[in-house]
C-alpha cells in the first residue's frame, strides 16, 4: 500500500532546504519529494492573521481562526492542512505561523473523495514541532479521521444569514470554478473564530453538491485574510471587510459577501439547472437518494473525461424517468431526447445498460401517451429515429409502435402524416418494418397506408414524380400493391400524367425503364407492373399518329405493341397494328415481287408517308423499290405513274447525282419497265438535266456513263443540251462546215491580239507596287505611335512613384488624440513598420501605400506636414486632416473594431 505523507512548515533558525533563519519545511516523510515540496507545498503553507485581531495587539493564540485546507492537485494528490498563528517563534520575539499538512497519495484519493463525512472529519493536526524530535515524521497507513459532529444544513445557513436561493447560486458558482479559472470568495458575517468554523460546516455540505466526477479538481481554503488566487483553490472564506467594493481583481470571479450583501457574479437563472435544485432539496430530505444519483451518474459518464454542468442537468432528468419523478410537462421532449445522443453510442451502449432502459421505457411511457390530441412533435420524432440506431431488436418494436400510433393519431392532418413518413424514410430497416406492421392490422391500413399513398399520389403533377413513388415503393415494400386500393390508385394517377405528356413514346420509355430496374418480385406484384405497362400501351398506341414518327419512334410503337393483350384491343388500335405489320412487310424484305398487294391497301397515303421516312439515306439504290413505292400515284390514269418529280427531288437531296443515276438505272428496269414509256417520266428526267447540266455535260465522263444508263435518258440528255445552247450555238449545231472556215480566220486575229496583251500586264504591275508602299507607310506611323505611348505611361508611373511612400505594417493603432470619442481633425493613424523609410520623398509626398495583412491600402492627398517620421524609426505617425480623412476614416473604423475584439476576446 502506498503510504500517506506529512509535512511540516514554520520560521525557524534553519530548516530542510536552508541553513539560515527563516520559513523552511522543517519535517516531512521519507517518501515525499522535494520538488513536490517547493512548488505545490510551500506555496500553499501561509497564514495572515485577521486585521481585527492584529491590530488590536491580541496575542492569545486561541482567539485566532485555525486555516484549514483541502485540496487535490494537478497531478492528483489528495492534500489536507491546517495553518495556525503563533505567538512568538524561536526567538521568542516575532509572531509566527505553524502548517502541517498530510498528503495522500492519487493512487489512494478516490477512496477518500467519495464520501464528505470522510473529506472533513476531524484530524489530529500539530500545532507545533521540536527541532529536537528530527527533521523526519512518519508515514500514515490511513488518515486518523475523527467524524465531525456538523449541523443540518438550515441551522448552518441560518447561522449566517444565507438564503435557500442564495446557496444555490454558491452551489453554481463552485460548480462552474472546478472547469474555469474563476475563483469564489466568501465573506461570512459573525465574529472571526464563529464565522471560520461556518465556512468549514457550509463547505461540507457545498462539497456533496460536487458529483464525483469533478470532485478531483477541488480545492478550499476556510480562512483567509483577504481575497487571492492560488493556484487549485476553488473555494476561500475570508475575513469580514476584505472585500474591497469595485476590486478589479475580483471582478470577474464569484463574490459572495454575506457580512454586508454585497454580490459578485452571483445572478444564475437556477431554473435552468435542474441538478442545482436537485442537490439541494436531496442534501436535506434523502441524502441517500443524492448518492445513488452519483452512482447512476458515474456509470452514465464512464467515458466522459470532463462532464460539464448541463451534463448533470441531463442526469437528473434521467435519473427522474428511472424514479417515475420525471415532469414531462415541463420540459421538451424533443431535447429531452437529444440529451440521450450525448451519453448512449453503439460503442459504450454496453456499458450503459441502466441508461439504455431508461431510454427504452421512456419511449415505452411515450407510446403510451400519444392521442388525437397529444401527438408527438416533429422534433421530437427526429431525436427518436436518430436513437434507433442503439435500440437491440428486441426492443425495436417500442419505437415502431410509437410510430405507428403517431401515424394513426395524426393521420387526419395530411400535412402531419406526409412529414412524419418522411422522416420514417429515412431509415430504411424501421421504414420497412412499420409498413409490415401496418400491413398486417387491417384497421390502419385505410387510415394510415390509404391515406398517405393517396395524398402523396395527389399532390404530384409530373409523370417523374409518380414513377419515381411507385419505383420508391417496389424497391422499398413492394408488398403495398397486394392492397387493391394501392394500387388502383397508383395506376389511375399514372394514366393521367402521362396523358399530360407530349412525347409519350419517349414517356413511356422512361417508365418502363424505371420499372424495369426494381429487385427481383413475386408473382403477383409482376401482374401489378404488367397492368401499368399495359394501361400505358393503350394510352400510347390510341393517341399515336403513325406517319409521323421517325424511324426510331416506329421501331418503339412496334415493341409497345407486344404489351397489349388482344381481348384489349380496340377497332383503331387493331387498324394500327396492321400498319405496324405492313411496314415490316415492306422494310424487312429485299425485293418486292409483288407491289400491287400494297397498293390495294385502304390507307396507303398513311403506308407511304411511313415508309418514306423509315428508308436509310445512304445506298438508295438499295433502297428502289421501296422509294418507287412510296412515290406511286394510286390514282394515275395510265400517265404520271409515279410522282417523279418528288422521287428524284428525294434521291438527289439524300443521296447526290450518282446515287441518282444508280437509282435511274435500277428504276427504269423495275417491275418490267412499264414507267419508260410514261410520257411524265420523260420530262422530269429532262427537268432533273436541265437542272444538272453544268455537272452532268461539263464532264465526259459523267456524261457518258449517264448516257450509259438508258437510250430514252441519252435522248433525253440531247434534247437538253441543244435547247441549253444560244441563238449563235444553235446555228452552229446546224450549219457545221461553214463555222469550220470562219473559226480558222478567227485564231489569225488572236495571234495578232497578242503583244497589246503584254502592255496592259506591265501598267497592272506598276499599280501594285505602288499600293504597297502606302500600306508599308501607314505601318511604320502605327508603330511609331504606340512607342510614344508607352513612353508617356512610363513617365506617368515614374512620376507618381516618386510622390509615395510605401510602408510594410505590421500593426496598426488609433490616437484618440481630441478624446472626443470621434474619429476627427489631429487625430492620428499610428502604424508599425518592419521597413526602411525612403526620407527624400518627404517634400514631394502625396500617397502612402500600406502592405498590411496581405492587403494594400491606399492614402491619397497626403503631405510631409501630415506625417511624423524618424530615420530608421519603427514606427509611422499619420495626422488626419481635412484633405485625407476621407481615405484614413475606413482604415481608423477597422483598426478600432479589431481592437474592440480583441479585448473582449481577452475578457472571456
Amino acid at each position: 500500500m502506498v503510504q500517506i505523507q506529512q509535512h511540516m512548515y514554520t520560521r525557524e533558525r534553519e530548516g530542510i532546504f536552508t541553513t539560515t533563519p527563516g520559513y523552511d519545511t522543517i519535517a516531512k516523510s521519507k517518501g515525499l519529494e522535494n520538488n513536490f515540496i517547493k512548488k505545490v507545498i510551500h506555496p500553499l503553507s501561509s497564514y495572515y492573521p485577521p486585521k481585527e485581531l492584529l491590530n488590536s495587539g491580541e496575542r492569545d493564540e486561541g482567539k485566532y481562526p485555525k486555516s484549514k485546507l483541502i485540496m487535490v492537485t494537478e497531478t492528483g494528490e489528495l492534500i489536507f492542512g491546517q495553518s495556525v498563528y503563533k505567538e512568538s517563534d524561536y526567538t521568542g520575539e516575532r509572531e509566527t505561523f505553524f502548517s502541517h499538512n498530510m498528503i495522500v497519495p492519487k493512487e489512494r484519493a478516490k477512496e477518500y473523495l467519495y464520501s464528505a463525512d470522510t473529506v472533513f472529519g476531524s484530524l489530529p493536526f500539530r500545532t507545533g514541532y521540536e527541532l529536537t524530535n528530527g527533521s523526519q515524521l512518519e508515514e500514515l497507513d490511513h488518515l486518523p479521521f475523527v467524524n465531525g459532529d456538523f449541523k443540518p444544513l438550515k441551522a448552518v445557513l441560518n447561522d449566517s444569514h444565507i438564503s435557500s436561493d442564495q446557496f444555490m447560486q454558491l452551489v453554481f458558482a463552485l460548480l462552474s470554478s472546478l472547469t474555469t479559472k474563476k475563483k469564489v470568495y466568501v465573506s461570512l458575517p459573525r465574529d472571526i473564530i464563529s464565522a471560520t468554523e461556518s465556512a468549514f460546516d457550509l463547505t461540507y455540505y457545498l462539497f456533496q453538491c460536487i458529483p464525483h466526477e469533478l470532485r478531483k479538481y477541488f480545492g478550499f481554503i476556510s480562512y483567509a485574510a483577504e481575497p487571492q488566487s492560488k493556484k487549485n483553490i476553488n473555494l476561500m472564506f475570508v475575513e469580514k471587510g476584505s472585500i474591497r467594493p469595485n476590486d478589479s481583481l475580483i471582478s470577474k470571479d464569484y463574490v459572495f459577501d454575506f457580512a454586508f450583501n454585497h454580490f459578485i457574479n452571483a445572478n444564475e437563472n437556477i431554473n435552468r439547472h435542474p441538478f442545482i435544485e436537485f442537490v439541494y432539496r436531496n442534501l436535506q430530505q434523502t441524502p441517500s437518494k443524492l448518492a445513488d444519483f452519483y452512482t447512476f451518474a458515474k456509470t452514465s459518464l464512464c467515458d466522459h473525461k470532463s462532464p460539464s454542468l448541463q451534463s448533470y442537468n441531463d442526469l437528473v432528468a434521467f435519473y427522474s424517468i428511472k424514479e417515475g419523478t420525471y415532469n414531462h410537462l415541463n420540459n421538451k421532449q424533443s431535447s429531452l431526447y437529444k440529451s440521450f445522443r450525448s451519453f448512449l453510442t453503439s460503442d459504450n451502449i454496453t456499458q450503459k445498460t441502466e441508461l439504455y432502459h431508461v431510454l427504452v421505457n421512456l419511449v415505452n411511457d411515450d407510446a403510451a401517451k400519444i392521442s388525437r390530441n397529444a401527438l408527438p412533435e416533429d422534433e421530437t420524432i427526429v431525436e427518436i429515429l436518430q436513437l434507433a440506431s442503439l435500440f437491440a431488436q428486441k426492443d425495436l418494436g417500442k419505437i415502431n409502435q410509437y410510430l405507428i400510433l403517431a401515424l394513426y393519431y395524426g393521420a387526419n392532418d395530411s400535412n402531419y402524416l406526409n412529414q412524419v413518413y418522411k422522416h420514417i424514410k429515412g431509415y430504411p430497416l424501421l421504414f420497412k418494418n412499420v409498413n409490415a406492421a401496418i400491413l398486417k392490422n387491417q384497421k390502419l391500413v385505410p387510415v394510415i397506408l390509404e391515406a398517405y399513398v393517396k395524398m402523396r399520389l395527389n399532390r404530384m403533377a409530373t409523370l417523374k414524380e409518380v414513377t419515381g413513388e411507385i419505383k420508391f415503393w417496389l424497391d422499398q415494400h413492394p408488398e403495398v400493391f397486394d392492397n387493391q386500393v394501392i394500387n388502383g390508385l397508383s395506376k389511375e394517377r399514372l394514366v393521367l400524367v402521362f396523358q399530360k405528356e407530349s412525347n409519350q413514346l419517349r414517356a413511356f420509355q422512361e417508365v418502363q425503364k424505371h420499372l424495369s430496374g426494381t429487385r427481383s418480385l413475386a408473382d403477383r406484384i409482376q401482374w401489378f407492373k404488367k397492368n401499368m405497362i399495359t394501361d400505358l400501351s393503350l394510352e400510347v398506341m390510341g393517341s399515336l399518329k403513325m406517319e409521323l414518327l421517325s424511324p426510331e419512334e416506329f421501331d418503339q410503337a412496334a415493341v409497345i405493341v407486344n404489351n397489349i393483350p388482344r381481348e384489349f384491343m380496340n377497332a383503331e388500335i387493331k387498324q394500327k397494328i396492321e400498319l405496324i405489320n405492313i411496314v415490316h412487310d415492306i422494310m424487312e424484305k429485299r425485293y418486292l415481287s409483288n407491289p400491287e398487294r400494297y397498293f390495294q391497301y385502304s390507307h396507303f397515303d398513311k403506308l407511304q408517308a411511313i415508309v418514306i421516312k423509315l428508308i436509310p439515306t445512304s445506298h438508295l439504290e438499295e433502297q428502289t423499290e421501296r422509294i418507287a413505292l412510296c412515290f406511286y400515284n394510286k390514282g394515275h390514269r395510265k400517265d404520271t405513274i409515279y410522282h417523279y418529280d418528288e422521287m428524284f427531288s428525294f434521291v438527289d437531296s439524300n443521296g447526290g447525282m450518282e446515287e441518282m443515276r444508280v437509282f435511274l438505272q435500277r428504276f427504269i428496269r423495275m417491275w418490267g419497265g412499264f414507267q419508260v414509256s410514261d410520257p411524265a417520266f420523260k420530262n422530269s428526267v429532262q427537268r432533273y438535266l436541265n437542272t444538272h447540266a453544268k455537272v452532268i455535260f461539263g464532264d465526259k465522263r459523267v456524261e457518258k456513263r449517264w448516257e450509259a444508263i438508258h437510250p430514252i435518258i441519252k435522248k433525253a440528255m440531247e434534247e437538253v443540251k441543244f435547247q441549253q445552247l444560244s441563238a449563235l450555238g444553235k446555228y452552229i449545231y446546224k450549219n457545221k462546215k461553214t463555222v469550220i472556215s470562219s473559226l480558222i480566220i478567227l485564231i489569225s486575229l488572236v495571234i495578232l491580239g497578242g503583244t497589246g496583251g503584254l502592255v496592259y500586264k506591265q501598267i497592272m504591275d506598276e499599280k501594285a507596287a505602288e499600293a504597297l508602299a502606302i500600306q508599308k507607310k501607314k505601318e511604320e506611323a502605327e508603330k511609331k505611335r504606340a512607342a510614344e505611348e508607352r513612353v508617356k505611361a512610363e513617365r506617368a508611373e515614374a512620376e507618381r512613384a516618386a510622390k509615395t511612400m510605401t510602408l510594410q505594417a505590421t500593426g496598426m493603432t488609433y490616437k484618440d488624440v481630441n478624446n472626443d470619442g470621434e474619429i476627427s481633425n489631429s487625430d492620428e493613424l499610428i502604424i508599425v513598420i518592419s521597413n526602411e523609410i525612403d526620407m527624400t520623398k518627404l517634400p514631394t509626398l502625396e500617397q502612402l501605400d500600406i502592405n498590411y495583412k496581405e492587403e494594400k491600402i491606399e492614402i491619397n492627398n497626403v503631405s510631409e506636414a501630415d506625417i511624423v517620421v524618424e530615420p530608421n524609426a519603427a514606427s509611422v505617425n499619420v495626422k488626419i486632416t481635412d484633405n485625407n480623412v476621407a481615405y484614413i476614416l475606413p482604415i481608423a473604423e477597422k483598426v478600432i473594431s479589431e481592437a474592440n475584439e480583441q479585448n473582449e476576446s481577452s475578457e472571456i
